[in-house]
């Protein structure tokens, strides 16, 4: 079966939510594969994905001051780096990303 970009999606379209066993598991011919430098690649699975939780914590935010679930540096960086996979994809060629807004330590530290 033939899944869209976002499984989670996908589902929601068939009135299914996050109460269902296999909610936000990508099957495994959805996964990553990393390619480095040297050619070398690895295969790398999805994490399981609940948006539900997202805009709980968001609510959080709004509601009570709590933290956001993520920082607006992290979303920007996230999004430059989804760009320049669909600019590489559409050329063809390696797209160099400049330095991002946020360390990946800070990202793992926060999540």
């Amino acid at each position: 079966m033939k899944y869209g970009m976002d499984r989670q999606e996908d589902m929601l379209r068939k009135l299914k939510g996050p109460d269902i066993q296999g909610w936000g598991e990508d099957p495994a011919d959805n996964f990553g594969t990393y390619t480095d430098e040297s050619g070398s690649q690895k295969t790398i699975e999805t994490k399981i994905g609940g948006y539900q939780d997202f805009y709980h914590q968001l609510a959080q935010a709004i509601r009570h001051g709590d933290n956001v679930p993520i920082e607006p540096e992290q979303a920007l960086d996230v999004i430059r780096v989804i760009e320049a996979a669909y600019q590489s994809a559409h050329s063809q060629r390696t797209v160099e990303l400049s330095s991002p807004t946020t360390s990946l330590s800070t990202m793992e530290n926060s999540s």
